[in-house]
């Protein structure tokens, strides 16, 4: 979800010991290393549904991997080929709330 995203990139922004958590957490530590002063400016580039059990793809996980293909910016490219993390939590095996109690 958005807003965990969001919190844990603040937090590695801030706490040095979780400056190598993402790649624009390791941007940020070598721009302040250098004391060279940054704004980070965050908005929504689409929106889109993500993921709804019996489809056979993400919207939300294909929109941000085209994003990643057509714009230059710091992503990793194996965020291209990586699996859908909305899909996970339809999954019988994770789901807790579906496993009877015996």
């Amino acid at each position: 979800d958005f807003k965990t995203r969001w919190n844990n990139h603040r937090q590695s922004f801030r706490t040095e010991k979780y400056k190598n958590e993402t790649e624009l957490s390791k941007l940020i530590w070598e721009l302040k290393s250098k004391n060279i002063q940054y704004e980070i400016k965050w908005k929504t580039v689409a929106k889109c549904k993500s993921y709804r059990p019996g489809s056979k793809h993400c919207n939300l996980c294909l929109t941000e991997k085209l994003f990643i293909l057509k714009n230059p910016c710091i992503n990793k490219r194996t965020e291209i080929v990586s699996k859908c993390r909305h899909r996970r939590k339809f999954l019988l095996k994770f789901n807790k709330s579906s496993v009877p109690s015996l």
